[in-house]
């Protein structure tokens, strides 16, 4: 039994190796050395887990895609307007890929690797999950009549995944001292993103009611007094209401131009 837990946290360490060089370096770039060094394992260890990188890159992208999948299931049965889900769900999805290399190596590995398996394209899963919320609309009438949904969660998932493309664009200071790319908290510019995208897509009616910067509170540590009971054993956020845009009564005063 004792050999057994010790081989289990071998293997973990590895798959969290995996995922910091995977991150990093990308799936041609990476070495099982690297990664072995990193786990704090030998070769050996690691051929006894895994015989092939690309064993290992599926390890990681499984996991990446459950965190994310356990997440947005437990979103998406909360009883939310489609659209304040949708926008949750994007904040969400922004801390994973600020705060775990796992999800952001599953991410990477996705596009560099092409797999062919839907199980493990996490670009696919977030935007199964988005799609997902939005088909609730159909009760609550929170997406503005006429409204492309489709497009909105494909545009959804691109800001969000687009922020990790330009946080990781954002390089040293120049030598001018002027900073290009994009500077501040990922979860910051996706409000400013949501504040200027909700009044095209959502309905009047469910407008003023909305939170662009999301209806959850995401922390990136543990937090000692948050629950640890399904659905989320062992997860990165604690969900609690907060008042995240408290200017968002002015949304009342707006009108949609016509088509």
């Amino acid at each position: 039994m004792a050999k057994q837990a010790r081989g289990e946290r071998t293997r973990n360490a590895l798959v969290r190796a995996a995922a910091e060089v995977f991150d990093r370096a990308g799936y041609e770039r990476a070495n099982l050395t690297t990664i072995s060094e990193t786990a704090g394992v030998t070769k050996g260890a690691l051929s006894f887990h895994f015989a092939h990188k690309e064993e290992l890159a599926r390890a990681v992208q499984e996991l990446a895609c459950a965190r994310s999948r356990t997440a947005f299931e437990a979103l998406n049965r909360r009883d939310t307007p489609a659209v304040q889900t949708l926008i949750d769900i994007t904040h969400a999805l922004t801390e994973q890929l600020r705060s775990s290399a796992t999800v952001r190596a599953g991410l990477r590995l996705s596009g560099e690797r092409g797999d062919t398996d839907p199980a493990l394209d996490c670009s696919r899963i977030w935007l199964d999950a988005m799609c997902q919320a939005l088909q609730r609309d159909r009760a609550d009438r929170s997406i503005a009549p006429g409204a492309d949904t489709p497009a909105v969660a494909a545009l959804a998932l691109a800001m969000t995944t687009g922020m990790q493309v330009l946080v990781r664009g954002n390089g040293p200071v120049p030598p001018s001292g002027q900073r290009s790319g994009v500077q501040g908290p990922p979860r910051q510019w996706l409000t400013r993103f949501w504040t200027l995208l909700l009044p095209q897509v959502a309905s009047l009616d469910h407008l003023h009611a909305l939170l662009p910067g999301g209806s959850l509170l995401v922390t990136a540590g543990p937090d000692p007094g948050a629950r640890s009971t399904p659905p989320y054993p062992g997860e990165w956020y604690e969900p609690t209401p907060v008042e995240s845009v408290p200017g968002a009564p002015w949304w009342r005063s707006v009108t949609r131009n016509a088509p």
